[in-house]
């Protein structure tokens, strides 16, 4: 009898636990243990630039509390990029260097990959990142041209590569920078470039008596050009084979001077103002050109020194005013000129 009752007891105690849970469902807490992630697979080392492409990854769902994650797990490697450089007789070129490089933007920065042709001409990029684009480049090197390649888009299985360049013929030359009175221009820094070649540049500076040494580059048009506030570039002159004269350049520069003021209309100095001078003139096989700026100081000032005696055309800009653009001749090695600027 006691055994029975025990039972009904214990029975009833259990009807109105489950009842008062049921009646009170929106209060219960359900403790569950914090959703755990496995490390084991995830690559510590990885970065943003070994992104491939995203696998479709189904979301995990934890056997412990019900919560769904997203947590993608990239694991796709590069794609080997495999080809052959030959010359135009269709024999394989050793050690060339090749680049390859991402179509990048602001939001994309560049990446490159690069590699060397073996024996055979034959090279092998490992590691590219697919479904990407691309430029492929041989930089040129001895009697071989460069090439460039258009976009293309890396992808598994994709057949290999093949270029043909072009050879070129190299001869050596010497040079002179000259001025406008003749005079040698020294310690000029040049960048000779070679036209419708993909050849590297070459730079070369004249010496103390405005001399330069061109080595082993390619003959055909050249183009030579400076870099800084104070531009020159000359077109046209050709180099030929087997070049036996000096590639005497003339360039604007002399003893002459250009000094001045830039104001409005009420004589009020104009600063910050953007004063340019350029130049052109041509000889019996190539075109000199020159630029020149400065930016005016406070008082509206500006100065031009070491131009030779040609005509020039003078711009000038400013922040609120109208552009004013002149010709202007020397009256003397040493001119002073006011210009002034009109309000928009």
């Amino acid at each position: 009898m006691k055994k029975r009752l025990t039972i009904l007891s214990s029975a009833l105690i259990l009807v109105i636990a489950i009842s008062y849970m049921w009646w009170n469902d929106d209060k219960i807490i359900n403790i569950a243990p914090p959703l755990e992630i496995m490390t084991d697979d995830i690559n510590l080392d990885w970065q943003p630039d070994d992104i491939v492409e995203i696998q479709d990854t189904a979301p995990k769902k934890s056997e412990s509390n019900g919560i769904e994650s997203n947590l993608i797990i990239d694991k796709t490697a590069g794609v080997e990029v495999t080809g052959w450089v030959k010359d135009q007789k269709g024999q394989g070129i050793m050690a060339m260097q090749i680049e390859i490089s991402s179509i990048y933007s602001t939001e994309t920065p560049k990446k490159t990959y690069n590699g060397v042709t073996d024996e055979v001409g034959k090279f092998v990029i490992p590691m590219v990142p697919s479904g990407n684009g691309y430029y492929l480049e041989v930089l040129a090197s001895g009697n071989h041209s460069g090439h460039l390649t258009g976009s293309f888009v890396v992808y598994s299985n994709m057949p290999p590569i093949t270029l043909a360049l072009d050879s070129v013929e190299l001869t050596s030359v010497d040079g002179m920078i000259l001025g406008i009175d003749n005079t040698p221009v020294t310690g000029l820094e040049i960048l000779v470039q070679i036209v419708g070649i993909a050849y590297p540049g070459q730079k070369v500076i004249s010496d103390d008596s405005g001399f330069f040494h061109l080595n082993q580059f390619p003959m055909g048009e050249l183009i030579l050009s400076t870099d800084g506030q104070e531009h020159f570039k000359v077109t046209g002159l050709m180099l030929q084979p087997d070049e036996y004269r000096n590639l005497n350049v003339v360039l604007d520069k002399g003893s002459y001077h250009l000094s001045g003021w830039v104001s409005n209309e009420f004589d009020v100095p104009v600063s910050q103002a953007r004063v340019a001078l350029t130049s052109l003139f041509l000889r019996d096989d190539y075109e000199s050109y020159s630029y020149r700026f400065v930016v005016t100081d406070s008082n509206g000032g500006f100065s031009f020194s070491g131009m030779g005696g040609l005509e020039h055309e003078i711009s000038v800009d400013a922040i609120g005013y109208e552009t004013q653009v002149q010709s202007y001749r020397f009256q003397s090695p040493a001119d002073n000129l006011n210009i002034q600027l009109q309000k928009k």
